[in-house]
């Protein structure tokens, strides 16, 4: 392997690397306030709104499917 193959191999891995860490940070985006604070306790952390608050049964349900007509009759 050349020398300019390896540092465009190694060039290669380290944006990969970046890549991977800054799509770990912004998919965790709270390991930022889960550190803990001076006085050793962890931060306060918010939690997630159950989806059944968001709206109401009936318009979480489906509607009625239509009915079909009755099948002809096989020879």
């Amino acid at each position: 392997m050349s020398n300019w193959t390896t540092r465009r191999f190694a060039v290669l891995v380290a944006a990969a690397g970046v890549a991977l860490v800054g799509a770990a940070w912004v998919g965790y985006p709270d390991v930022a306030t889960a550190a803990p604070s001076s006085t050793g306790t962890s931060a306060p952390t918010t939690t997630p709104t159950p989806l059944t608050t968001l709206a109401p049964p009936s318009t979480l349900s489906a509607p009625p499917a239509p009915s079909a007509p009755p099948a002809p009759p096989l020879p």
